[in-house]
């Protein structure tokens, strides 16, 4: 991290650590509305009591979290911290792998790649936009045949 970006995007003193079935990754904590520089890093949109909205990759921190498409919807549902994993040539875990880790074991609401929950809520007719309110003429998957 560059001085010009510690002052500009001032990170939050405590760090976090997010983990998996076998590694722990270390993130940095920022506002959501903070652009912080980094290459190949791993980004989370999260609550302040710690549950994870999203978690994404990106080459160019500043530039993707600058044009992203889901932090208003994470902002709506709670979301207000940035959490930041950077990677480097020594890392262990490449941060396309870390991405896809933390996705299949936290299950963030708003990822559909990768998370398991929203496979099955695919099978389970509940992808494609359709509202609660609209779903009375929509068969709803694998349930559709159940009797309750």
């Amino acid at each position: 991290m560059s001085l010009y970006d510690a002052l500009i995007n001032p990170p939050f003193a405590e760090k976090r650590s997010l983990q998996d079935s076998q590694w722990t990754f270390e993130f940095q904590r920022y506002p959501i509305d903070a652009r912080p520089q980094g290459r190949d890093c791993v980004y989370a949109l999260v609550s302040p009591y710690g549950f994870v909205h999203y978690i994404g990759r990106a080459e160019d921190l500043a530039t993707r979290i600058g044009s992203h498409d889901r932090i208003e919807e994470a902002k709506r549902d709670g979301a207000t911290e940035l959490w930041v994993h950077r990677t480097n040539a020594q890392s262990k875990v490449h941060f396309h792998e870390v991405e896809e880790r933390l996705i299949r074991t936290l299950c963030p609401p708003l990822n559909k790649q990768h998370n398991s929950l929203a496979s099955l809520g695919g099978v389970m007719g509940l992808s494609g936009g359709v509202s609660a309110a609209n779903r009375l003429g929509v068969p709803f998957g694998l349930l559709n045949g159940l009797k309750l």
